[in-house]
């Protein structure tokens, strides 16, 4: 609809630079000469619901019409087109007289006006005055308006007379005239020096307004040459990329797109290679500085025209300072003039350019985590509303509009920035005007607008050692992190990314921390065991008496059991073929004893299977171990398994685990035996809960027996996380470096996959029913991202 309307309007356009005969006088004739803001009514029976109706015009403080002009309008005729200047306080209306529309109602008493004299009246309060002249009924709460002979043709009418054409066929019920010396228009305040900058003549704006979104369409003069669309004026329109490269939180974006070589008219600069491919240029405002971003028909010709040297690598992404900055400031300059990149990179095919290298560092994050406009809930639902092309567009994130903040009132503008986030305005050359166009549409996302956000980064001190985990803080309730750099120093992160603590230790912590509670007082320390010893720390990361044990060979990662969930605890040990068990207080547990003929493969695990617990273990001599609480033999297996890589799992009450060969065994309570051949590849990934089988095997991921096939990669094992009552599968393409999520329908979610080069863990960190991801995603860095 919005296509065929531009349409109609070029056509008319053209009529309008081609005709001016017209009905004369028009209504304009009588209007104020200096008049900046004029309203063309054509239904009067809906002009004021068209602007209550308007969530945007209605919310601020000094509404562009005065509830006064509201108040006449109510008293006109329902088929009379009228025409209204608004001056500051100063209101002139005029409307055509005709016998056949007058109405009845003594209460109208305009349409009694007399030719040349001129009367007053009193509307609630306001003093009107009114006459008729020329056959038009004129009002006014300036009586020397209407002393006019209005003798003289009004320049009004020529200035306008190619807007009043453009719209002729316009279904909308109100029309706004805005000339660009007119000050704090509302558009102004949404879109700043961005508007002032675009125009410097009158434009023409149809309002229409749904439940769902405010949109204003119409056709702009411009006879400045230095204006930005008159700059424009020889480019054809092309579809806008830059909301895909733009984080989605920044304040706002402008871009500019070009053909047959456009840019080099529009700027100053000297250096035509830079510019020779380039089809759009762009601008953002971020929360951590001023960005640029550019697309090229052929970005590395452009980009080996600058003069740069390798600075540093962000995210394997190479960082390049430039040493040109004149010649490349004087390529920004008709822009933007206080923008001085020092910095760029290269990416597809789009170069980011920043002043800093924190800034660049924020794009590149941002667009590897998908974090940008277009994967934004609030601008895909404002697309529909917005023109396929244009050659400048706006963007604006409402919620962070100083300006128009200052001129709504305080529940109103938290009301408009909630509901409709975000606002564009966009402008296309045609003929010898410009087509504008303005949407404001609700969004119906959730809070998380992005699908991902980052949440914070942590940089260690060391390189990174181990996995990052979430534990428990005791006291808030939120989930926190603990993670080990190279230099075996434990860390220690709170859920807003602040590093409580760092401890020494005095080697790698083996597998993962286990949180206990030895003191059944609710405080919860951690409990872990490093190359040869077995520690427990409390949440300051002090040593919990006497849990600081040496042992003489190398150790297992710790298993931990609460057989009865009554916190007392059995601490397991492997130091070598020794199986040593402690409990919560540090003691030797009697009646367990256990040594076995082979070393392990993993730490034995406990699972319970109805009212039994078993202690299962896999060696490296192919025997599979399923003991009592004791270390006796429970269910003998007799069968030796060439196992896998990986631990055993409890599903459907068996127990089950993968070999080198593909298989998939299944050991019940009795011992009895099921395999499934999986074919699966050595090296494969597998894991398991009550009712979820997962692996990965090459390219091919099956989640509950659905296979589906993936990139090739060299991936991380599968990790199942359950959060909030859904299912997580995750793993990471060490290759790529792309961090994937699947939930349990082998679906993968949307904006996935996003940057990380380790294995993830996910929980709900702030209990607020929004899952956070932790994961490397540098040599020295974990972010941590909300879902």
């Amino acid at each position: 609809m919005r296509r065929l309307f531009f349409l109609i309007t070029c056509c008319l356009l053209i009529v309008a630079c081609t005709t001016n005969k017209t009905d004369y006088p028009h209504s304009i004739h009588f209007l104020p000469s200096d008049s900046s803001l004029i309203i063309q009514i054509d239904n009067p029976n809906t002009f004021k619901s068209s602007f209550n109706n308007n969530e945007f015009l209605s919310s601020f403080e000094e509404p562009l019409i005065s509830e006064r002009i509201f108040k006449i309008v109510e008293k006109l005729h329902p088929s009379q087109q009228i025409w209204i200047s608004l001056q500051a306080t100063k209101y002139t209306i005029a409307f055509k007289f005709s016998e056949q529309i007058q109405p009845k109602d003594s209460t109208h008493i305009f349409y009694n006006a007399i030719e040349n004299q001129i009367d007053s009246a009193t509307i609630q309060t306001d003093q009107w005055y009114y006459t008729k002249k020329q056959n038009h009924i004129l009002i006014s709460t300036d009586k020397n308006i209407l002393m006019n002979d209005f003798k003289k043709e009004n320049p009004l009418y020529s200035q306008l007379n190619p807007l009043i054409r453009s719209i002729n066929s316009s279904k909308a019920a109100t029309h706004l005239y805005i000339h660009s010396k007119h000050q704090n228009t509302p558009f102004e305040k949404l879109f700043g020096d961005q508007w002032k900058r675009s125009f410097s003549d009158w434009s023409v704006m149809d309002i229409q307004s749904t439940s769902q979104n405010n949109t204003f369409s119409g056709v702009s003069m411009s006879t400045q040459s230095n204006s930005i669309l008159n700059l424009l004026s020889e480019t054809q329109p092309l579809s806008n990329r830059i909301p895909e490269i733009v984080p989605a939180t920044s304040k706002e974006l402008n871009s500019y797109t070009f053909s047959n070589s456009a840019l080099l008219r529009f700027t100053k600069a000297v250096d035509s290679l830079f510019l020779a491919d380039i089809y759009e240029i762009g601008f953002m405002t971020t929360e951590k500085g001023i960005a640029s971003g550019i697309f090229s028909y052929d970005i590395e010709s452009t980009f080996e025209t600058l003069e740069t040297t390798p600075e540093v690598s962000i995210r394997n992404q190479m960082v390049y300072r430039i040493l040109n900055s004149p010649l490349l400031n004087a390529s920004f300059e008709s822009f933007l003039p206080e923008f001085k990149p020092t910095f760029c990179s290269v990416i597809d095919d789009f170069m980011y350019f920043t002043e800093s290298i924190e800034t660049m560092e924020y794009l590149i994050t941002q667009q590897q985590n998908k974090s940008t406009f277009i994967h934004s809930n609030a601008y895909l639902a404002l697309v529909p509303q917005m023109t396929s092309e244009s050659s400048f567009m706006v963007l604006n994130t409402i919620s962070q509009n100083k300006q128009l903040q200052q001129v709504t009132t305080d529940k109103k503008f938290q009301l408009l920035s909630k509901q409709f986030k975000l606002a564009v305005f966009q402008a296309t050359p045609q003929g010898n005007a410009f087509l504008t166009h303005i949407a404001l549409q609700k969004s119906k996302g959730t809070i998380d607008e992005t699908g991902v956000s980052e949440r914070f980064q942590v940089k260690l001190d060391n390189d990174i050692a181990t996995h990052p985990q979430f534990v428990l803080n005791h006291r808030t309730k939120s989930k926190e992190i603990v993670v080990q750099d190279t230099e075996n120093n434990l860390y220690l992160i709170s859920s807003e990314g602040k590093i409580l603590w760092k401890k020494a230790l005095d080697s790698k912590i083996q597998g993962k921390i286990t949180q206990v509670d030895l003191y059944k007082n609710g405080n919860l320390q951690l409990a872990f065991t490093t190359e040869k010893m077995f520690i427990v720390i409390d949440r300051n990361g002090n040593i919990v008496t006497p849990f600081n044990k040496k042992f003489e060979d190398n150790l297992l990662p710790l298993a931990v059991f609460d057989y009865d969930k009554t916190l007392d605890y059995r601490f397991l040990l492997i130091s070598g073929k020794q199986w040593i068990m402690l409990d919560r207080k540090g003691n030797t547990v009697n009646g367990f004893t256990k040594k076995t003929s082979d070393s392990l493969l993993f730490s034995p695990e406990h699972f319970r299977i109805g009212n039994k617990d078993y202690i299962a273990a896999m060696e490296s001599n192919g025997t599979l171990l399923l003991l009592d609480r004791t270390g006796n033999t429970r269910i003998p297996v007799k069968e030796r398994f060439p196992f896998s890589d990986n631990t055993i799992a409890v599903y459907e009450d068996t127990f089950t685990f993968t070999d080198q060969n593909g298989t998939l065994w299944h050991i019940d309570q009795k011992g009895g035996m099921r395999k499934v051949v999986k074919d699966l590849k050595n090296g494969h990934g597998f894991t398991a809960t009550s009712k979820t089988i997962v692996t990965l095997s090459d390219n091919l991921l099956s989640i509950k027996g659905r296979t589906i096939e993936i990139d090739f990669g060299m991936y991380t094992k599968p990790e199942i996380y359950y959060v909030n009552n859904k299912i997580y599968i995750t793993f990471t393409d060490t290759q790529t470096q792309k961090l994937y999520i699947y939930d349990s329908n082998s679906n993968l979610l949307p904006n996935f996959p996003i940057f990380g080069i380790g294995a993830a863990v996910i929980d709900d960190i702030n209990l607020n029913g929004i899952p956070e991801i932790a994961v490397k995603t540098d040599a020295q860095t974990i972010t941590a991202y909300s879902m």
